[in-house]
Protein backbone atom coordinates (compact mmCIF):
# COMPACT_ATOMS: atom_id res chain seq x y z
CA UNK A 1 0.00 0.00 0.00
CA UNK A 2 1.34 3.21 -0.98
CA UNK A 3 1.76 6.08 2.00
CA UNK A 4 0.65 9.27 1.66
CA UNK A 5 3.63 11.51 0.00
CA UNK A 6 5.99 13.45 1.95
CA UNK A 7 5.15 16.78 0.33
CA UNK A 8 6.56 19.09 3.16
CA UNK A 9 9.71 20.15 1.46
CA UNK A 10 7.67 21.27 -1.81
CA UNK A 11 5.03 22.97 0.31
CA UNK A 12 7.39 25.02 1.66
CA UNK A 13 9.38 26.24 -1.10
CA UNK A 14 6.58 26.46 -2.74
CA UNK A 15 4.66 28.92 -0.39
CA UNK A 16 7.17 30.57 0.74
CA UNK A 17 7.46 31.76 -2.90
CA UNK A 18 4.52 32.55 -3.49
CA UNK A 19 4.47 35.57 -0.11
CA UNK A 20 7.85 36.72 -1.75
CA UNK A 21 5.39 37.11 -4.90
CA UNK A 22 3.18 39.16 -2.99
CA UNK A 23 5.45 40.86 -1.10
CA UNK A 24 7.65 41.99 -3.78
CA UNK A 25 4.65 43.75 -5.64
CA UNK A 26 4.26 45.27 -2.22
CA UNK A 27 0.60 43.36 -1.48
CA UNK A 28 -1.01 42.38 1.75
CA UNK A 29 -0.95 38.77 1.23
CA UNK A 30 -4.33 37.45 0.91
CA UNK A 31 -4.90 33.65 1.96
CA UNK A 32 -7.77 33.34 -0.90
CA UNK A 33 -5.29 34.51 -3.52
CA UNK A 34 -2.54 32.33 -1.69
CA UNK A 35 -4.56 29.22 -1.58
CA UNK A 36 -5.58 29.17 -5.20
CA UNK A 37 -1.79 30.19 -6.89
CA UNK A 38 -0.34 27.73 -4.35
CA UNK A 39 -2.63 24.90 -5.81
CA UNK A 40 -1.46 26.11 -9.26
CA UNK A 41 2.33 26.29 -8.67
CA UNK A 42 2.16 23.08 -6.74
CA UNK A 43 0.75 20.57 -9.56
CA UNK A 44 3.25 22.10 -11.43
CA UNK A 45 5.87 21.17 -9.31
CA UNK A 46 4.75 17.64 -8.70
CA UNK A 47 4.06 17.44 -12.30
CA UNK A 48 0.31 16.77 -11.89
CA UNK A 49 -1.51 17.93 -15.33
CA UNK A 50 -5.17 18.29 -15.98
CA UNK A 51 -6.52 15.22 -16.41
CA UNK A 52 -10.54 14.32 -16.67
CA UNK A 53 -12.68 15.03 -13.32
CA UNK A 54 -15.07 12.06 -12.17
CA UNK A 55 -17.59 12.80 -9.59
CA UNK A 56 -20.53 11.03 -8.86
CA UNK A 57 -23.90 13.22 -10.15
CA UNK A 58 -27.55 12.78 -8.23
CA UNK A 59 -28.99 13.92 -11.35
CA UNK A 60 -27.53 11.52 -14.04
CA UNK A 61 -27.43 8.51 -10.86
CA UNK A 62 -23.89 7.30 -12.16
CA UNK A 63 -20.39 8.87 -11.98
CA UNK A 64 -19.87 11.10 -14.82
CA UNK A 65 -16.85 13.14 -16.14
CA UNK A 66 -17.20 17.02 -15.22
CA UNK A 67 -15.33 20.59 -16.29
CA UNK A 68 -13.63 22.52 -13.34
CA UNK A 69 -15.14 25.79 -13.60
CA UNK A 70 -12.94 26.96 -10.30
CA UNK A 71 -11.99 26.19 -7.25
CA UNK A 72 -10.97 27.30 -3.57
CA UNK A 73 -7.40 25.54 -2.52
CA UNK A 74 -7.95 24.66 1.22
CA UNK A 75 -5.28 25.50 4.29
CA UNK A 76 -2.32 22.33 4.29
CA UNK A 77 -3.15 21.69 7.94
CA UNK A 78 -7.11 21.26 7.11
CA UNK A 79 -6.48 17.45 5.58
CA UNK A 80 -2.03 17.37 6.31
CA UNK A 81 -2.23 17.14 2.27
CA UNK A 82 -2.95 20.19 -0.69
CA UNK A 83 -6.84 19.91 -1.17
CA UNK A 84 -9.26 21.87 -2.78
CA UNK A 85 -13.14 22.61 -2.77
CA UNK A 86 -14.05 22.31 -6.98
CA UNK A 87 -17.17 24.18 -8.61
CA UNK A 88 -17.52 21.88 -11.81
CA UNK A 89 -20.46 21.24 -14.35
CA UNK A 90 -21.30 17.61 -15.49
CA UNK A 91 -20.58 16.83 -19.25
CA UNK A 92 -23.92 14.80 -19.68
CA UNK A 93 -26.78 17.00 -17.74
CA UNK A 94 -24.36 20.52 -17.23
CA UNK A 95 -25.61 21.10 -14.12
CA UNK A 96 -23.31 22.58 -11.13
CA UNK A 97 -22.12 19.83 -8.39
CA UNK A 98 -19.47 21.00 -5.68
CA UNK A 99 -16.55 18.25 -4.70
CA UNK A 100 -13.95 18.29 -2.42
CA UNK A 101 -10.61 16.59 -3.49
CA UNK A 102 -6.95 16.42 -2.38
CA UNK A 103 -3.43 15.52 -4.02
CA UNK A 104 -2.88 11.65 -3.65
CA UNK A 105 -0.20 9.03 -4.03
CA UNK A 106 -0.50 7.01 -7.50
CA UNK A 107 2.65 5.25 -7.44
CA UNK A 108 5.74 5.69 -5.95
CA UNK A 109 6.88 9.27 -7.65
CA UNK A 110 3.90 10.27 -9.04
CA UNK A 111 0.73 12.18 -7.82
CA UNK A 112 -2.65 13.19 -8.70
CA UNK A 113 -6.08 14.42 -7.98
CA UNK A 114 -8.18 12.32 -6.34
CA UNK A 115 -11.70 11.79 -7.85
CA UNK A 116 -13.82 14.28 -6.33
CA UNK A 117 -16.17 13.58 -3.28
CA UNK A 118 -19.38 15.34 -3.62
CA UNK A 119 -20.31 17.88 -1.69
CA UNK A 120 -23.92 19.55 -2.74
CA UNK A 121 -25.98 18.17 -3.55
CA UNK A 122 -25.39 16.63 -0.20
CA UNK A 123 -24.87 12.91 -0.78
CA UNK A 124 -27.35 10.53 0.54
CA UNK A 125 -26.57 9.37 4.76
CA UNK A 126 -26.01 5.84 5.48
CA UNK A 127 -29.03 4.21 6.41
CA UNK A 128 -29.05 4.25 10.03
CA UNK A 129 -27.55 1.03 11.97
CA UNK A 130 -30.63 0.93 14.06
CA UNK A 131 -32.96 -0.56 11.42
CA UNK A 132 -32.52 -4.55 11.53
CA UNK A 133 -30.53 -6.26 9.01
CA UNK A 134 -34.10 -8.05 7.86
CA UNK A 135 -35.05 -4.64 6.68
CA UNK A 136 -31.55 -2.93 5.86
CA UNK A 137 -30.83 -5.05 3.38
CA UNK A 138 -33.64 -4.67 1.13
CA UNK A 139 -33.14 -1.23 0.87
CA UNK A 140 -29.60 -1.19 0.23
CA UNK A 141 -30.47 -3.28 -2.65
CA UNK A 142 -33.64 -1.03 -3.46
CA UNK A 143 -30.88 2.01 -3.66
CA UNK A 144 -28.40 -0.27 -6.30
CA UNK A 145 -31.58 -1.09 -8.11
CA UNK A 146 -32.68 2.75 -8.32
CA UNK A 147 -29.31 3.66 -9.62
CA UNK A 148 -28.81 1.18 -11.87
CA UNK A 149 -32.25 2.56 -13.27
CA UNK A 150 -33.87 -0.82 -12.25
CA UNK A 151 -36.94 1.26 -11.32
CA UNK A 152 -39.62 -1.81 -10.96
CA UNK A 153 -36.53 -4.07 -9.35
CA UNK A 154 -36.52 -1.05 -6.97
CA UNK A 155 -40.42 -0.73 -6.08
CA UNK A 156 -39.77 -4.87 -5.60
CA UNK A 157 -36.89 -4.45 -2.90
CA UNK A 158 -38.98 -1.13 -1.24
CA UNK A 159 -41.97 -3.43 -0.97
CA UNK A 160 -39.82 -6.61 0.49
CA UNK A 161 -38.05 -3.95 3.13
CA UNK A 162 -41.65 -2.93 4.63
CA UNK A 163 -41.96 -7.07 4.66
CA UNK A 164 -39.15 -6.77 6.75
CA UNK A 165 -40.08 -4.21 9.34
CA UNK A 166 -43.94 -6.55 9.38
CA UNK A 167 -41.51 -9.84 10.18
CA UNK A 168 -39.57 -8.08 12.77
CA UNK A 169 -42.38 -7.45 14.75
CA UNK A 170 -44.74 -10.04 13.80
CA UNK A 171 -42.46 -13.43 12.18
CA UNK A 172 -45.88 -15.21 11.62
CA UNK A 173 -47.27 -12.53 9.09
CA UNK A 174 -47.50 -13.96 6.10
CA UNK A 175 -48.64 -11.24 3.29
CA UNK A 176 -47.91 -7.80 3.71
CA UNK A 177 -51.42 -6.49 3.85
CA UNK A 178 -51.89 -8.53 7.05
CA UNK A 179 -48.24 -7.29 8.66
CA UNK A 180 -49.18 -3.50 8.01
CA UNK A 181 -52.62 -4.01 9.18
CA UNK A 182 -50.97 -5.70 12.29
CA UNK A 183 -48.75 -2.87 12.92
CA UNK A 184 -51.46 -0.16 12.49
CA UNK A 185 -53.81 -2.38 14.78
CA UNK A 186 -50.83 -2.68 17.72
CA UNK A 187 -49.97 1.23 16.93
CA UNK A 188 -46.20 0.82 15.94
CA UNK A 189 -47.13 2.92 12.92
CA UNK A 190 -50.15 5.63 12.43
CA UNK A 191 -52.94 6.47 9.43
CA UNK A 192 -50.66 8.47 7.40
CA UNK A 193 -47.77 5.73 7.70
CA UNK A 194 -50.09 3.10 7.20
CA UNK A 195 -51.01 4.80 4.11
CA UNK A 196 -47.82 4.90 2.66
CA UNK A 197 -47.15 1.04 3.58
CA UNK A 198 -50.06 0.29 1.23
CA UNK A 199 -49.03 2.20 -1.85
CA UNK A 200 -45.60 0.65 -1.70
CA UNK A 201 -47.53 -2.65 -1.48
CA UNK A 202 -49.58 -1.85 -4.41
CA UNK A 203 -46.49 -0.63 -6.34
CA UNK A 204 -44.55 -3.72 -4.77
CA UNK A 205 -47.14 -5.78 -6.48
CA UNK A 206 -47.09 -4.04 -10.09
CA UNK A 207 -43.23 -4.09 -9.98
CA UNK A 208 -43.14 -7.92 -8.90
CA UNK A 209 -46.07 -9.68 -11.93
CA UNK A 210 -45.57 -9.41 -15.50
CA UNK A 211 -47.30 -6.58 -17.06
CA UNK A 212 -47.45 -3.71 -19.65
CA UNK A 213 -47.25 -0.66 -17.24
CA UNK A 214 -43.71 0.33 -15.64
CA UNK A 215 -42.55 1.46 -13.17
CA UNK A 216 -41.08 5.00 -13.41
CA UNK A 217 -38.37 6.86 -12.01
CA UNK A 218 -40.00 9.64 -10.10
CA UNK A 219 -42.33 6.85 -8.75
CA UNK A 220 -39.49 4.57 -7.98
CA UNK A 221 -37.74 7.68 -5.91
CA UNK A 222 -40.76 8.43 -4.00
CA UNK A 223 -41.14 4.61 -3.20
CA UNK A 224 -37.88 4.36 -1.68
CA UNK A 225 -38.17 7.77 0.04
CA UNK A 226 -41.20 6.37 1.33
CA UNK A 227 -39.69 3.00 2.26
CA UNK A 228 -36.56 5.08 4.01
CA UNK A 229 -39.23 7.27 6.21
CA UNK A 230 -41.23 3.92 7.21
CA UNK A 231 -38.07 2.17 8.59
CA UNK A 232 -36.46 5.64 10.02
CA UNK A 233 -39.84 5.97 11.91
CA UNK A 234 -40.73 2.51 13.27
CA UNK A 235 -36.89 1.61 14.46
CA UNK A 236 -35.38 5.19 15.04
CA UNK A 237 -37.84 7.88 15.84
CA UNK A 238 -39.47 5.35 18.16
CA UNK A 239 -36.40 4.27 19.44
CA UNK A 240 -35.28 7.91 20.30
CA UNK A 241 -38.26 8.98 21.87
CA UNK A 242 -38.57 5.89 24.07
CA UNK A 243 -34.82 7.02 25.35
CA UNK A 244 -36.30 10.71 25.73
CA UNK A 245 -39.15 9.44 27.68
CA UNK A 246 -36.03 7.89 29.94
CA UNK A 247 -34.27 10.47 30.80
CA UNK A 248 -37.67 12.50 31.39
CA UNK A 249 -38.85 9.89 33.76
CA UNK A 250 -35.25 9.59 35.77
CA UNK A 251 -34.71 13.31 36.16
Amino acid sequence: MLERPNLQPIIAHELTHEVIAQQSHKLRPQKATLRSAFCVRLCVALGITEREMIIDCPHCDSKVEVEEKGYFGLDIDVRGAPSKISLVECKVCHKPLLGFTEIVQVSRDDWDWANLDRLWPSPEEDLDLEIPEIARISLVEAKTCFKAKAYSACAVMCGRAIEGVCKHHNAKTKTLAAGLKDLRDKEIIDGRIYDWGEALRSARNLGAHASTEKVSREDARDLLDFSTAICEYVFVLNAKFERFKDRQNNA
